[in-house]
């Protein structure tokens, strides 16, 4: 099978096209840059920024809400670490929920 039998095979709703594509690796640089930039790190010992990280997870809210409510780094079959937003300034009293 080749890669284009296999793209056409697949489901509409699961294709990037061509230019789909380049925006979401356009995207994904964009993410993997800004954490280098603020020196995220799977370990702390480690020398640089992003070195040992091999998986980036994202969680959403539900039903199209695409705020971010997670970001998880995974290195090389560890455990998962977490990241923490800075809060909006409207944001800095709220009360977290148990399950964030």
């Amino acid at each position: 099978m080749t890669k284009r039998e296999k793209y056409d095979g697949y489901e509409d709703y699961l294709k990037l096209n061509l230019a789909q594509r380049a925006a979401f690796e356009d995207a994904v640089a964009a993410m993997v840059n800004a954490l280098k930039s603020a020196g995220v790190k799977w370990d702390r010992r480690s020398e640089e920024p992003m070195s040992d990280v091999d998986q980036i997870t994202l969680d959403f809210c539900a039903n199209g809400d695409f705020r971010l409510r997670d970001v998880a780094i995974w290195s090389y079959g560890g455990c998962g670490e977490s990241l923490c937003f800075e809060p909006q300034p409207s944001e800095e009293n709220e009360e977290i929920e148990k399950n964030e």
